[in-house]
């Protein structure tokens, strides 16, 4: 395969498709509040949430500075996020409009307050999913500052009844993909020419088929699992026996003893080139 390539430290904006860099990205709103307690309703693509093994779920969005909702968090560092579908595109539209500072989205987008359990700024009632989140940190990204990072724990959540009893229900548990969210995929003229202003698309998933890791290797109770817990899962099934199981442990251990690819490359090459065998072997 050839490659076109680009070096993104000297030129920041090159003439190509971000979404290279940035696929698709689930559509929520942010609902904030001022320090006077006004709240603002922000749309916003950028961003995914993160497990903290031990320590609960965490997520990162960065929002432009100019908009409220930055200002509101970096004074009030609390925020629902709601995940909508189709049916509120036109209402997040709205949301995003430049309306004046204080003048709450809430009210003009005809969307309605979601009384929440930890955090002071409501949900949205018309979003199926609502996670209350406490912001922990804030960074300017970039030598120019234009957006702002936050990452916060997600320390609450309300999910509609109706979507919850259809996941426990389903054989296949998709989660937010039953609210037939929506992502944004491009933000560009509806047609080429200067006279037409840049508008989001959005796309739709679709949730069938979905596409299930093999059972025919790896750990058979484990979605990972552990090397030793591997290793005897492939013999059970008849992938390697059990002398390939113990000559594939004492390498393991070797290299453990010494993970350096200088002084221990013999037994680094020597596991790498059994286990590639291994995975790729026939059943």
């Amino acid at each position: 395969m050839d490659f076109e390539r680009f070096d993104l430290e000297i030129d920041r904006h090159p003439d190509w498709n971000h979404r290279w860099l940035q696929p698709p990205q689930i559509a929520y709103l942010v609902s904030t509040l001022d320090r006077a307690g006004n709240a603002n309703l922000t749309p916003v693509t950028m961003g995914t949430a993160m497990v903290s093994p031990g320590n609960g779920w965490w997520y990162s969005f960065a929002i432009v500075n100019e908009h409220d909702a930055c200002r509101n968090l970096l004074e009030a560092p609390e925020c629902v996020i709601g995940y909508y579908g189709p049916d509120l595109m036109y209402k997040s539209w709205i949301t995003a409009l430049p309306i004046p500072r204080g003048i709450s989205e809430f009210d003009v987008a005809d969307l309605s307050p979601l009384p929440s359990q930890k955090v002071r700024p409501h949900g949205i009632q018309e979003c199926p999913v609502n996670l209350e989140m406490k912001v922990y940190h804030s960074q300017r990204l970039g030598d120019d500052g234009g957006s702002t990072m936050f990452t916060g724990k997600i320390v609450a959540a309300a999910v509609g009844k109706e979507y919850v009893r259809k996941d426990v229900e389903a054989a296949e548990r998709v989660g937010v993909l039953s609210i037939d969210p929506v992502f944004e995929v491009l933000i560009a003229p509806q047609e080429i020419g200067p006279d037409r202003p840049e508008r989001l698309y959005y796309a739709r998933m679709q949730s069938r088929p979905l596409y299930r890791d093999s059972d025919d290797i790896g750990c058979s109770n484990d979605w990972i699992g552990d090397f030793q817990t591997w290793l005897s899962d492939e013999e059970r099934r008849g992938r390697i026996d059990a002398r390939e199981r113990e000559e594939l442990l004492e390498l393991y251990q070797r290299w453990v003893e010494g993970p350096d690819a200088e002084t221990n490359r013999q037994v680094k090459a020597a596991l790498t080139g059994r286990l590639r065998e291994m995975v790729w072997r026939q059943m």
